[in-house]
């Protein structure tokens, strides 16, 4: 997931290197600007795949923390999931 964050942060950095001055995005608040940092950025860069790979990034990350906490509930379990 921290790469796929980085990852986001770095299209929210290209973005506002071709934004004008008041539009750029604050990168202390880039989350709360998630949707519009990706559907500008999607505008601006039609053909890069850094969307893409950190939606799977995170989709990935998250599937990972998921099977770990599954598998940590299943070790103290006394009985079958």
């Amino acid at each position: 997931m921290l790469l796929g964050w980085s990852s986001f942060f770095r299209m929210a950095i290209n973005l506002n290197r071709v934004l004008q001055p008041a539009k750029r995005i604050p990168l202390i608040e880039f989350r709360n600007y998630r949707l519009e940092i990706e559907r500008l950025y999607e505008d601006s860069f039609p053909e890069s795949e850094l969307p893409t790979g950190f939606r799977v990034l995170i989709v990935a990350g998250a599937l990972t923390i998921g099977a770990g906490v599954i598998l940590a509930l299943a070790r103290t379990s006394k009985g079958p999931i």
